[in-house]
């Protein structure tokens, strides 16, 4: 780039195409982590809790809890994956190992 300030702005460009493929592929994890999570529930009364198992190809998790944060608020949950997990006490999001 500082030879070629405007290199993000060559769409023919081999490095540009790669970035924007994988660009491409994380929203497209995202939006199926989005899409396809299914929680079920597990305990009763005090200990009933979601949880859910999504194989990501990449390492979204972390990005995507707010998301379910704003979405499930009232629901204790926890979404594991090979390499992270989010889990939400109704009031603390916390990251942990998958």
């Amino acid at each position: 780039l500082r030879s070629e300030p405007k290199l993000l702005s060559i769409a023919t460009d081999p490095d540009i195409r790669r970035l924007e493929a994988m660009e491409k592929a994380v929203h497209r994890d995202i939006h199926k982590m989005r899409a396809f999570v299914r929680f079920r529930k597990i305990g009763e009364g005090a200990d009933e809790r979601y949880v859910a198992w999504f194989e990501p190809d990449h390492y979204i998790v972390e990005r995507n809890a707010d998301f379910f944060v704003r979405r499930f608020t009232g629901m204790r949950w926890t979404i594991l994956t090979a390499h992270a997990s989010a889990d939400w006490d109704g009031e603390r999001l916390a990251m942990g190992p998958g």
